[in-house]
């Protein structure tokens, strides 16, 4: 039988599960508009059945941490969605964000922003992945102003 239906986008995979992208047709500038920041959420660890506790009715075992971090939540207040939105930092660990000195209404940048698409427990959970944080307007050592040269004129 032939497959029928609508192409959702592509998968991705963030820490260890696949993700259905849907960002690819939207303009995220628009859609998120002014971006500031709220507050440092928590690290979301890697987890593993602990197959010593007792399974559940559906057979399903407690997870339990492995002591590593998947990313680190944060949220921030979308001005064009006029409220508090949490996206989830995979390529910058706590400490890195933690050192960016963010007080509550800075304005910061997202990079490499992706949205995602899952149905679970019968509902559509969209979900926000950044690689990095930063503040808006901090520039890069490659930015910084040149030296200015004195030149000596012979004479």
């Amino acid at each position: 039988m032939a497959k029928i239906g609508l192409n959702f986008g592509d998968k991705l995979k963030i820490a260890d599960k696949d993700y259905r992208v849907v960002s690819d047709g939207l303009d995220l500038e628009a859609l998120l508009g002014r971006v500031t920041w709220r507050r440092y959420e928590e690290p979301i660890p890697y987890t593993v059945p602990d197959e010593t506790q007792t399974p559940d009715r559906f057979g399903r075992y407690p997870e339990k941490p492995t002591g590593e971090i998947k990313w680190e939540d944060v949220s921030i207040f979308s001005e064009a969605q006029g409220k508090t939105l949490f996206v989830s930092i995979v390529d910058m660990p706590a400490y890195a964000i933690e050192e960016l000195g963010l007080k509550l209404g800075d304005e910061i940048e997202l990079e490499d922003l992706v949205v995602t698409y899952s149905y679970l427990d019968r509902r559509d959970v969209y979900k926000l992945f950044a690689s990095k944080i930063k503040k808006k307007g901090a520039g890069t050592p490659s930015q910084a102003k040149p030296e200015q040269k004195v030149e000596k004129k012979a004479g």
